[in-house]
């Protein structure tokens, strides 16, 4: 019943195409004589042809795959060149550039276009164009014919650290956010999502490599919380206050408390995406009680190895100013992480010597 119909709007499509061409062929025999008229109806015939030819001699679809792009002659006019306006791109990690495209021939049926980067975890581009720098590194990204996939052109991206990074830090991993030091809503993170949560998307897997490993060993570990917004740290801090305050406290001192174990907006390793705060499969509560489960024992002894550190361990309170916080692991690089844990150091101290 369905090759039928199809059959049908075959058979439509023909007559209307027929009828409109033999129109045009008498046009041109009044206009220009039996010459063109003749040029005109052996064109009617191919398009006829190229109809008929999706239909087997007993009426039944030779491809059920037919769609209007069927009706198109293979002579189509296809893209056989693209050229760009920049085929070199520097970028700062967050800056975006997009280069223009123009496609050869001008008369080209089919200008569509995809992109792809060789490197998305250096710089990433959208269907557009759009080339984001993502982190510190270099990669090509491609513009490739939709038409003639055999017809592409290349840019070569360079992605140096952010300014505000190379103000301060030039590794990234090594930024440090806390009371002191404040990052703005111009820190640019690029965010990823693991097992449900926001991170910075440079972390992803190596945060998969712990999380497998922790399971291997037979410890299930969850994700409670990653990256967040300066907004949102501005909510969180607010409810804390409020909290208080309904529970007698003046104004100031729910203040002074809650900034005890909430961090103010822009203050707050999660502000970076660089922070996560695990927890157990059998309590979701952060408290202390979390260094005493598997999976507290766990990160403790190997987190290091992925490149985590216990940020706020016991005893450096006056440093970090952050109470003892066996839940809470920042990401600063395998490397990095075993340097700060051999040293006995909480970060703070251990960048000041480094």
């Amino acid at each position: 019943m369905r090759n039928r119909l199809k059959l049908g709007a075959l058979a439509l499509i023909l007559l209307i195409i027929s009828g409109t061409m033999s129109a045009c062929d008498k046009k041109v025999s009044d206009v220009m004589g039996d010459k063109a008229s003749s040029i005109v109806s052996e064109n009617i015939s191919s398009v006829k042809d190229d109809v008929s030819s999706i239909v087997s001699s007993d009426g039944e679809m030779q491809s059920s795959s037919f769609s209007s792009s069927t009706l198109i002659s293979s002579n189509a006019i296809k893209v056989t060149g693209i050229s760009l306006s920049m085929t070199q791109v520097s970028l700062i990690v967050g800056e975006k550039k997009m280069p223009i495209v123009a496609m050869t021939p001008k008369n080209a049926m089919n200008k569509d276009e995809v992109w792809t980067s060789s490197d998305s975890k250096i710089a990433s581009v959208d269907k557009v164009g759009n080339i984001l720098g993502i982190s510190k590194g270099s990669c090509v990204v491609t513009v490739t014919s939709v038409s003639n996939p055999g017809v592409s052109a290349k840019v070569s991206v360079t992605v140096k650290a952010s300014a505000v990074d190379a103000s301060t830090n030039a590794d990234w991993r090594l930024k440090l956010v806390n009371k002191q030091n404040a990052i703005d809503d111009s820190y640019y993170v690029p965010i990823g999502t693991i097992r449900g949560i926001k991170v910075d998307s440079r972390i992803i897997d190596d945060t998969e490599k712990l999380l497998q490993a922790a399971k291997k060993d037979g410890v299930s570990i969850g994700l409670m919380s990653g990256y967040r917004s300066i907004s949102y740290q501005k909510d969180l801090l607010d409810r804390n206050v409020t909290e208080r305050m309904n529970q007698g406290m003046s104004y100031k001192n729910a203040l002074a408390d809650a900034l005890i174990s909430v961090a103010p907006p822009g203050k707050s390793e999660h502000n970076l995406g660089l922070a996560i705060d695990f927890s157990s499969s059998t309590s979701a509560d952060l408290n202390e009680s979390f260094q005493n489960t598997p999976q507290g024992k766990w990160l403790k002894k190997h987190a290091r190895e992925y490149g985590f550190i216990l940020r706020y361990p016991k005893n450096k309170q006056s440093i970090t100013q952050y109470t003892y916080e066996p839940w809470h692991f920042r990401y600063v690089g395998v490397e990095s992480a075993k340097k700060i844990e051999a040293s006995g150091l909480c970060f703070e101290e251990w960048l000041e010597r480094k």
